[in-house]
């Protein structure tokens, strides 16, 4: 009798053990959980908030970065690179690259992470309104440049008092390289000659001081991409209306050393009412050359020269 209770418990005890088995396996009409989606992951550091554009990146449908190549920073540099737009899918990790109207390049190889994130990337790339937004990079801002005075061997002191009455603001100049996106930040005095002011009556008196002593001793610009600014007060502030290039020689007289120009070769005119910023002169033999700035304000006007010096 003892063996067959002990027997029934245990036949007892395997149909619980299936019975939970089975409800385990099909319950009653429950779904196994959907796998829930990762949330976004964070921004990188220098990345946009949601909403928010720059020149160089935004967010676009609250989980895709897009980042514009080259930064605005690096616009001109001597580089090559792999895309113009880099796309991510914050939430998976994803990342494609995309050509300047927003098509999907071939090469890099899109790097999907999973098949959501390729789902969430290839959903996006055939919305038409979505691409035109991911390709709609906005434009870089103009480089802000202040360039200070900087001294170099043989050119006029920077800080010397102005000549004539009432003194006007140096002009300075400066060059940088064509792969370089904005100049350094200063530019060097020029020479001051040929001063004009107004006086009473609607007459001007001028002051001729167009020798530029230490022409021939000074380190001359090299050729690029020429920059001139005004450097004084901003209230008298005027305007450089043009440039002119002249061969330029130093000849010996009975004075000593002196400087003569040739006949003017080119010239750069600014536009109406506007202040010329920045030129680039043409190809132009070897020799040294005088670039002559004039500036105008209704206080007066005066030449500022330049050395620029062309290789062979």
């Amino acid at each position: 009798m003892v063996a067959i209770r002990v027997q029934s418990a245990v036949w007892l005890a395997v149909v619980v053990l299936s019975l939970v088995v089975v409800g385990c396996q099909w319950g009653t009409g429950a779904k196994p959980a959907p796998t829930p989606i990762p949330p976004a992951k964070p921004l990188p550091p220098s990345a946009p908030g949601a909403g928010a554009v720059s020149a160089d990146q935004k967010l676009v449908a609250g989980n895709l970065h897009v980042e514009y190549i080259p930064p605005c920073a690096l616009r001109g540099a001597p580089a090559e690179w792999v895309a113009p737009i880099r796309l991510t899918d914050l939430r998976s990790g994803s990342v494609v690259y995309l050509n300047r109207n927003g098509t999907l390049r071939e090469s890099p190889k899109p790097d999907y992470k999973t098949e959501e994130g390729k789902a969430a990337v290839e959903t996006a790339l055939n919305d038409s309104a979505l691409v035109k937004e991911i390709a709609g990079r906005p434009p870089c801002p103009e480089p802000v440049y202040m360039p200070e005075i900087r001294q170099q061997d043989g050119w006029p002191d920077a800080y010397a008092e102005d000549i004539g009455n009432p003194a006007m603001p140096k002009v300075a100049m400066g060059t940088w390289p064509r792969f370089a996106e904005s100049p350094p930040p200063y530019g060097y005095p020029g020479w001051r000659g040929a001063y004009c002011w107004p006086v009473s009556g609607g007459d001007r008196e001028c002051e001729d001081n167009a020798a530029w002593k230490g022409f021939g001793s000074a380190k001359a610009l090299e050729p690029g991409r020429f920059y001139v600014t005004v450097l004084g007060d901003d209230a008298n502030r005027g305007r450089i209306s043009r440039v002119r290039v002249f061969p330029a020689q130093e000849r010996r007289s009975g004075r000593g050393r002196e400087l003569h120009l040739g006949a003017e070769v080119h010239r750069v005119v600014a536009t109406s009412g506007k202040t010329l910023e920045k030129f680039i002169l043409p190809r132009l033999p070897a020799g040294d050359y005088m670039l002559i700035a004039d500036y105008e304000s209704p206080l007066g006007e005066v030449e500022y020269g330049f050395k620029v010096a062309y290789g062979n």
